[in-house]
């Protein structure tokens, strides 16, 4: 299974145009760490703007996810559903 973290930033705009249906205008990608308390975890930080207007920003690690949009709660809930699609059966 490729997880985000894997792909390169061309690679991970095809994914998040296809998982909306919109083109991707501007993407960041990046991944790092996280502390917690006093636990460090792996992260992966994601911020896409879509040519439609709508941006969403994940923070992804092992065992949960932080999702910001300036989308619909409708929409967020697709877009997360099919990243998660996507990344489960690759």
């Amino acid at each position: 299974m490729k997880s985000l973290s894997e792909l390169d930033i061309r690679e991970a705009r095809k994914v998040f145009e296809k998982i909306h249906g919109v083109r991707v205008k501007s993407l960041s990608l990046s991944t790092g760490k996280m502390m917690y308390d006093n636990e460090v975890y792996d992260m992966v930080y994601a911020r896409v703007e879509y040519d439609d207007g709508n941006e969403v920003v994940f923070e992804v690690y092992r065992d949960s996810m932080t999702v910001i949009s300036n989308t619909s709660i409708a929409d967020t809930y697709i877009i997360v559903q099919e990243l998660l699609r996507f990344f489960s059966t690759k």
